[in-house]
Order: structure tokens, then C-alpha cells, then sequence
């Protein structure tokens, strides 16, 4: 073998005694002890150097600690609320689509005015223009 080859089954051995120590640790430090983390950053970014993440997500990997996050009362919590905002985003969207299609029926009709389609619609004129015009264009574009 050589120096090299040496040097890197030395580095090798050496972290996987290190590295489950480490973890061991950061396990046990208390909450106002990692406050002090730019020195934790600093050691991963020397182990990057030393590309040290394969044994390191290895150890990790090989240790009995598990933590279901989804049975984390913030985590259901967030589920939650995306689900709740998911809903009213999608109920939002579909009274938008239906009124932007009545709208267009209306207009498409001509049997009434801008006015009358922005009361029965319940939209604004601006918006019953808007309209309008996204169809005039639309019109424009498929004639080309």
C-alpha cells in the first residue's frame, strides 16, 4: 500500500468511531447549547471537504433513533391548514371560472349590456371589459 492508501483507510476507520460519537453528542446537548451551531456548521463544512457525508449519512442511517414526523402535532397542524387553505383557494378559483364563463356567455349574446352583465354577474364593468377584450384578442390571434 501506499502512503495515500494509508492515510485514507486511517481516515476511514477513524470515522467511523468518530462519527457516531459526534451524533451521540448532538443528541444530548441541551436546547441553549446549539444556539452555538456556527462551530457545528463549520465542522460539516471541514467533513464536506473531506467528503465524509456517505459515512456520515450511513451512521445515521444505521442508528435505532427514528421519529415519525407525521405523528408531530405541528406537522398534522400544517397538514391541516394546507388542506383547509387548498380548499378555498379551490372554491375561489372555481366561483372565478364560472363567473369569467358567464360573463363571456353574456357577451357573446349581445343581448345585453356592459352594465347589465356586471350586475347580473356581480363583477365590476372594468372587469366585464377586461373580458371583452381577452376575447376580442383571443379572436385576433385564432384568425392569424
Amino acid at each position: 500500500m501506499s502512503k495515500n492508501q494509508d492515510y485514507d483507510k486511517i481516515i476511514r476507520e477513524s470515522v467511523e468511531r468518530v462519527i457516531p460519537t459526534i451524533i451521540e453528542k448532538l443528541c444530548g446537548l441541551h436546547p441553549s447549547e446549539l444556539l452555538d451551531l456556527p462551530t457545528s456548521f463549520q465542522r460539516t463544512r471541514r467533513k464536506k471537504l473531506r467528503n465524509l457525508q456517505p459515512q456520515t449519512i450511513q451512521q445515521i442511517e444505521a442508528m435505532p433513533i427514528t421519529y415519525d414526523i407525521t405523528t408531530d402535532i405541528r406537522y398534522q397542524q400544517g397538514i391541516e391548514q394546507g388542506i383547509e387553505q387548498g380548499i378555498e383557494q379551490g372554491i375561489e378559483q372555481g366561483i372565478s371560472f364560472k363567473t369569467r364563463k358567464t360573463v363571456e356567455k353574456m357577451l357573446v349574446g349581445s343581448r345585453f349590456s356592459l352594465s347589465e352583465i356586471a350586475e347580473i354577474a356581480e363583477v365590476s364593468i372594468d372587469y366585464v371589459i377586461k373580458v371583452q377584450n381577452d376575447m376580442t384578442e383571443k379572436e385576433q390571434k385564432g384568425k392569424k
